[in-house]
């Protein structure tokens, strides 16, 4: 069980490269520096969409310790969009319409103001009630999807599998 235990620390890490790298060198030393938004206000969303991995993450308290220590002056509005039991044929609904899970109701992505979603695997429940082939044709062509709707409506957004 210490892989599951090492899963949030591997993610924070390569969260705040990526985080890092995105930000850094897409804005100026004042921006970098400056004061925190107004409270309340994030200065920057990140969406966490998956499976049950994704949803075992929790509400991302190791990883709001992080990013608070390297980010002291930025706020982030850190979101779970993890749903257990889920596969990749689920993600364009989560994207466009409300979904429910775990008796709660989740707003389509698309309707989020985000800087970065982070789109998992899926690869703990695979298409595996298709051959092979079929099941990474629809998986490309899913991902192909949610993109082109991601984009269009956030084309200055970062998206990463």
């Amino acid at each position: 069980m210490w892989v599951v235990k090492f899963i949030p620390l591997l993610l924070g890490l390569i969260t705040l490269l990526i985080v890092g790298s995105i930000f850094f060198f897409n804005q100026s030393e004042d921006q970098i520096l400056g004061t925190k938004s107004p409270a309340g206000k994030p200065d920057h969303t990140l969406v966490f969409v998956g499976d049950s991995f994704t949803e075992y993450l929790g509400n991302f308290v190791e990883l709001e310790e992080y990013l608070g220590k390297y980010y002291p002056h930025k706020k982030f509005l850190l979101l779970n969009y993890g749903f257990g039991s889920t596969s990749i044929l689920n993600l364009q609904e989560r994207v466009t319409q409300d979904s429910t899970h775990s008796g709660r109701i989740f707003m389509p992505i698309n309707e989020i103001q985000f800087d970065l979603i982070f789109i998992e695997s899926f690869g703990h429940n695979p298409l595996s009630h298709l051959p092979l082939e079929e099941g990474l044709a629809k998986q490309t062509e899913i991902l192909n999807q949610t993109v082109a709707t991601l984009s269009a409506k956030h084309p200055r957004s970062s998206i990463v599998f």
